[in-house]
Order: C-alpha cells, then structure tokens, then sequence
C-alpha cells in the first residue's frame, strides 16, 4: 500500500527577532528554521536529527502551529494550518498531540493525573459526563501501562518513565492523527528507553498514528524511523530511507561525520581510528552564505561558498542538498559503513 503524504511543509520558515544585549541593533534574526520543504507520509515514522540548536524542535512546534511560522505553508491533511483563524484551529488541534522531552517540567504539578488526562476531553468535549470521561481515561491508562491507582496521585509522585507514559496519555487521548514525539526518551534510564519506545511503536500499531521523531540518538532513530530526515543549521541537508541508512547509502559530509561521531556501544567494535567533525556551527544570527556547512566541510570549493545547493533527489526517496554528493559517498562511506557495524552487538 503506498502511504500518501499527510504533512507537507513548503519553504518553511521560522525567524525569532534579537531583542536587547550589550550591542542592541535593529533587524538581527535568529534563523532556527530557515526554508524547509519535506513530506511525512501517513503511518510513518519520520526521524529527525541534528546537532543541538539545529532548529529540530522549532520546526516541530511549527508542525503544530503552537509558535507561528515566519513564512511558507504547512498542509496538515491537504489543509494549510497557517491560513485557519483561532477557532479553527482549536478545531483541528484534537488531531495533534506532542510528547515533550522533559515530562516533570510538562506537567502542571498542581493537578492530579486524573485532572491532566481530563482537560483535553474537555476542551475538545469528547465526553458529556463525568463517568464517561473517567472511562476514557482508565482506558487511555492502561494503554500506556499504568493503572487506575495512578489517578489520584501527582507528578511528583511518579518515577520518570511513569511521567512520560502519564505525558504520552495525554497526547493520544483526543484520537490524533498526528503526534511529535520531541526527544521523549533522552531524560529517562537507558532500562526505561527501550520500554517507552516500545511502547511507541504498540501504540502506533493500535490507533494508525504518523510521528514525527526527533532524537539526536541514532540507534534510537535506527529503530524508531522509516526515514530519516538530517538537519544543520535551520535546513534540512538530507532526507533517506532507514534502508539507505543502515546501509550507509550517506550522500551528505555532515549526515556522514554525524554517524561517524557516534561512540560505539560495544568493547569489541570499538576503534584506535577516531573521526570527529571539527570546527564550530556557525551563528544562527550570520549564516554564512552558499553551502552553510562550508565552513566544516572537508570537500569544500568556491562554488560551495558562493552558491547554496537545493535539496534534490539524487536517488528513488533520497534527497541531499549538496554539490558533490559522490565526494562524500566515495571517501567517507566506507568509513560510515565500518560505524554502523557496532549496532550489531
């Protein structure tokens, strides 16, 4: 069956304008997400990574309109959310959820578990009374593997992996579409992860849900992903299949260096050889024109410096924006390919 597009971003941009500091100057624009096109495809999960500050979780909130997109256009189900007023919005929000990476901070102290999982049934009054609403949400409980006992208790009474089930409740009870899933296991035990993503993975079975994962873990998105799409500096510089992946199919010198970067899991697949992006990323404020991976790139040329390659399909559902992807292919794949023989324990 061939999953049809069910977000579609179109030169998507988010600028948050630099108000005071020592050196106030006028029209200065950190540019967290910075003209971004993709598709996620309905059922799919689509993984999404990058160094930190790389705009990863802006471009998730814009998904959701919870902050307001600077320019461009996001379809959620062949509709343009920018376009629709508060009301309808408000509308559209019951197919939407969002599980953050911290699930202490996300949940009002002050409310019981009961309380929190109740709010979002009546806001989109998705239950008249309140025997229905407690039925909903012991059902919604159990599904995420807590129990009914939980619902008088508070967040601070709750382990972290219990909080972020409690959290991903929350984002599933109103029946949505469509969940962004920003980093939701990086503040939990490593024992713990692996119980939450499966427990993702159930959960998407079960209600046909469409994710959109950030992590900055690659074994996690290895697993989690169907594609994965690599961001650096408010672009996305790649987008390939977890075939592709696994296969160490890389076209782009930081989709490369950021694989090559990952520290092995295993005593045994570890190497005297190490490979470690050097430099630093440039300032969100000054992006450097052309190429902005340029100033990191080992294969860099005038034409990288002077012209910004577009995100193209160099291959069936593979996309890179750079100039010479067979550079990056032909010198650092086998080095990726060696990498990615760790996962294999």
């Amino acid at each position: 069956m061939k999953m049809k597009d069910f977000i579609v971003t179109e030169n998507l941009k988010k600028y948050f304008p630099v108000r005071g500091g020592l050196f106030k100057q006028k029209n200065l624009y950190v540019h967290a997400v910075d003209g971004i096109s993709i598709n996620i495809r309905k059922g799919e999960t689509f993984g999404l990574a990058g160094e930190s500050g790389c705009g990863k979780s802006t471009f998730g909130r814009l998904l959701l309109r919870l902050i307001e997109p600077t320019e461009g256009s996001i379809y959620f189900d062949g509709i343009d959310i920018t376009k629709l007023d508060k009301d309808e919005m408000r509308k559209l929000r019951r197919r939407m959820g969002i599980v953050f990476q911290d699930p202490k901070s996300s949940l009002n102290p002050r409310m019981t578990i009961y309380d929190t999982l109740k709010r979002p049934l009546e806001i989109h009054r998705l239950a008249e009374s309140e025997e229905e609403k407690y039925d909903k949400i012991v059902e919604i409980l159990e599904a995420v593997g807590l129990g009914e006992e939980h619902l008088s208790r508070y967040p601070h009474e709750l382990s972290g992996g219990q909080l972020q089930r409690v959290s991903i409740a929350r984002a599933i009870i109103t029946n949505p579409d469509f969940v962004v899933l920003d980093e939701p296991t990086s503040a939990l035990d490593i024992s713990v992860q692996a119980q939450i993503l499966n427990l993702l993975v159930n959960l998407q079975r079960k209600f046909n849900l469409t994710y959109l994962f950030i992590s900055h873990d690659i074994s996690v998105l290895q697993y989690m992903s169907d594609r994965i799409g690599i961001m650096y500096l408010g672009k996305v510089v790649e987008i390939l299949s977890i075939d592709d992946f696994r296969k160490g199919e890389i076209y782009h010198p930081y989709t490369a260096y950021l694989l090559l970067s990952t520290p092995a899991l295993h005593p045994s697949k570890r190497t005297s050889r190490k490979v470690i992006l050097t430099g630093e990323v440039p300032s969100p404020i000054n992006v450097p024109p052309g190429c902005r991976f340029h100033v990191r790139c080992p294969f860099v040329t005038q034409k990288c410096k002077d012209e910004e390659p577009p995100l193209v399909e160099i291959k069936k559902d593979h996309y890179v924006a750079c100039h010479y992807p067979d550079k990056t292919r032909e010198e650092l794949g086998p080095l990726v390919r060696e990498k990615l023989k760790m996962y294999s324990l």
